[in-house]
């Protein structure tokens, strides 16, 4: 969530303040973001899997206790907040304050499209559909789950899991069930079927008329 809470602050700042469209090799770019991800989570890991060996001078309520009750989870509440939720709330940090400078970027953006709208009332009501998709993507959902971390409620922690279970679910909604979309299916399968019946319904009339 992080990469893609920096790319699209950086997409939408080069395409507003430069004019221009984001340039540059797309695989590299890809592949440096994907490098990025993989071993900043990799060293948390290993850290937290390290920490937890008996042999490390690391104080014990500092050990994750991965196994222990037969969870695979912390069990240790100090290693929670180390290794698990001071993690998040870096990264929490860091996407909200992509979220806020994208939305600058939205709200001082040239008029081009708001134009086409009848008044203000519609460009803040198309705007606050761009944060809540914004929110969406960047992950702002996490923080239900740093929350938790620190009040440890059981209802809190279901509320978390539901919410991140359901993330892509959210993002179906919010980016492809719009009228975009609606037409485009409309016309790719009903219209063609209901040109092929009639299209059939005129064959069959034929032979009638040719009588």
């Amino acid at each position: 969530m992080n990469v893609m809470a920096f790319d699209v602050w950086r997409t939408l700042k080069v395409a507003t303040s430069e004019l221009r469209v984001v340039s540059g090799k797309q695989k590299v770019r890809f592949l440096v973001y994907i490098l990025h991800t993989i071993c900043i989570t990799s060293m948390i890991v290993a850290c937290a899997v390290i920490s937890d060996s008996s042999s490390t001078p690391i104080p014990k309520e500092y050990q994750p206790g991965f196994g222990m009750h037969n969870k695979c989870w912390f069990n240790r509440r100090k290693s929670l907040i180390v290794f698990f939720a001071a993690p998040i709330g870096v990264v929490l940090f860091l996407n909200l304050l992509f979220f806020v400078l994208t939305a600058r970027l939205i709200s001082n953006s040239p008029p081009l499209y708001s134009m086409r709208l009848a008044n203000s009332q519609q460009r803040q009501k198309r705007n606050f559909k761009l944060y809540i998709r914004l929110s969406l993507l960047m992950g702002l959902s996490w923080i239900s789950s740093f929350i938790a971390t620190f009040v440890d409620h059981v209802f809190l922690w279901y509320i978390f899991v539901l919410l991140n279970s359901l993330q892509g679910l959210f993002i179906f909604i919010c980016f492809s069930c719009n009228a975009k979309v609606y037409t485009f299916i409309k016309s790719r399968y009903f219209r063609k079927k209901s040109h092929t019946i009639s299209s059939n319904l005129t064959a069959s009339s034929k032979p009638y008329s040719s009588q």
